[in-house]
């Protein structure tokens, strides 16, 4: 059976990641049903080194940017940390590093949250007790909670994930103490479903469309290339995620790598940079770019060996199908 860690628990946006990728094992046709163990991760980083060091998980699925919030900064320090380790395995006589993990897909879920109860409610209710959600999450609301919930609620409190909020919710409405404390969440749909809770009102973040775009990892040494249910089966666009470090105070050095690019009529989608992550090297950074990948380019014997010339080194982290969902 297929293992798939993610960052748990169930019911989050990760979560449904999983599920766009690799179909509902309880919700699919018999044709689509893919059997598939979950293993909920407590953290990003437990997502990498559990898939790297437990040979029994088949892939993880991380988040990686989001469209209003940017980089996921967990997920872009892993990369750029993993390849900085000293086993690292470089090609021989190049300055290209082989990843240990490699990503094979990207699925995009949309972030639509939702009030959500315990109990069945056909209104917000004029007072409760607690509102529970991922610290993350207060920020997209903020009109919502300005217009709809300022001065209905005692205690706005922070949780792990927005699922973790709709269990404390019920938690609250079935304690043992006798009295039943109303509380409510904000979290996702699927978070509602899985807990068997009711969503009040969805669509209530203040921007419409915030999209999380998530990452399918697999060892470097199985990597393949993994189709969602949804692809076209003639989908062929690829793209490619490429990290690299350049000399500090060099002028030109940025260009040179993306000129590359340039040279070869290759479609960049994407640039961005993390600090180097090292102490001893204080404003040096580590750049990500993604490209659309055409294999009948020669890369292997024209444009990898320009990338070892211009770069202190490099590293392919992926190759996949772009998924449509990036047009949408």
């Amino acid at each position: 059976m297929t293992k798939i860690v993610f960052l748990g628990p169930l019911g989050t946006y990760s979560h449904q990641a999983v599920i766009q990728q690799f179909g509902d094992s309880d919700n699919t046709t018999t044709s689509q049903k893919q059997k598939y163990e979950l293993i909920p991760a407590s953290t990003i980083p437990n997502c990498f080194d559990i898939l790297y060091n437990d040979k029994s998980i088949d892939y993880a699925v991380v988040p990686f940017e989001n469209s209003t919030n940017g980089q996921v900064a967990f997920t872009y320090d892993l990369l750029r940390d993993w390849i900085s380790k000293k086993e690292n395995n470089f090609v021989l006589g190049s300055n290209e590093i082989l990843p240990p993990l490699f990503a094979i897909a990207e699925q995009y879920v949309n972030v639509e949250h939702c009030l959500i109860s315990p109990i069945p409610l056909d209104s917000i209710p004029s007072h409760f007790q607690n509102l529970y959600s991922h610290p993350q999450v207060w920020g997209q609301i903020n009109e919502y909670m300005n217009s709809k919930l300022n001065g209905k609620f005692d205690k706005r409190i922070d949780t792990t994930s927005t699922a973790d909020g709709i269990k404390q919710c019920i938690k609250d409405y079935n304690n043992t103490d006798g009295d039943k404390i109303l509380s409510l969440a904000i979290g996702s749909r699927i978070g509602a479903m899985i807990n068997n809770a009711y969503i009040i009102e969805s669509g209530i973040n203040d921007l419409k469309g915030n999209t999380t775009r998530f990452l399918i990892l697999q060892r470097n040494q199985e990597k393949n290339v993994c189709n969602s249910l949804a692809y076209d089966a003639d989908h062929k666009e690829m793209v490619s995620l490429m990290l690299f470090t350049i000399k500090k105070n060099v002028p030109g050095c940025l260009v040179e790598v993306l000129n590359i690019l340039k040279d070869y009529g290759i479609n960049m989608t994407s640039i961005s940079s993390r600090p180097s992550g090292k102490l001893e090297q204080n404003w040096e950074y580590v750049f990500y770019i993604e490209y659309i990948y055409d294999p009948s380019k020669p890369w292997k014997t024209e444009i990898y060996p320009k990338f070892n010339e211009k770069c202190i080194s490099w590293c392919v982290w992926g190759i996949f199908n772009r998924n449509p969902d990036y047009y949408k």
